[in-house]
């Protein structure tokens, strides 16, 4: 799990927010049980953070649908943007970071997420 945090932090720096704040659901995929992503929509709800950023969508479930509910219910809750690592980025799976800030801008490259929102 180091290595999902070495690369979500540095991502985060790539793109120049604040440090993130980890919300880790390990041990729960494909249960329902996901009492971090229930603090982090709470946290987004109360204007604590308006980014996102995930190493994959699989960090939320491995269901695409269910996946994309979570997406929605972030987006609903005030979110953002949800940004997904570039494939070349991306370690391995199960983590998943938020950060507090502005959005990032300046010229997209090599090693820019895709958006979800």
């Amino acid at each position: 799990m180091n290595a999902h945090r070495a690369a979500l932090l540095g991502f985060a720096a790539r793109l120049g927010l604040a440090t993130p704040v980890v919300y880790f659901d390990n041990g729960f995929p494909g249960s329902g049980n996901k009492p971090r992503l229930d603090d982090l929509t709470r946290a987004i709800r109360m204007g604590r953070h308006r980014v996102v950023l995930l190493p994959g969508l699989w960090a939320l479930s491995i269901d695409h649908a269910t996946a994309q509910r979570d997406i929605d219910l972030l987006a609903d809750a005030g979110c953002r943007r949800v940004h997904v690592l570039p494939p070349e980025l991306r370690p391995a799976r199960h983590a998943s970071l938020v950060t507090r800030g502005p959005r990032p801008t300046g010229p997209r490259g090599p090693g820019i997420a895709r958006s979800i929102l």
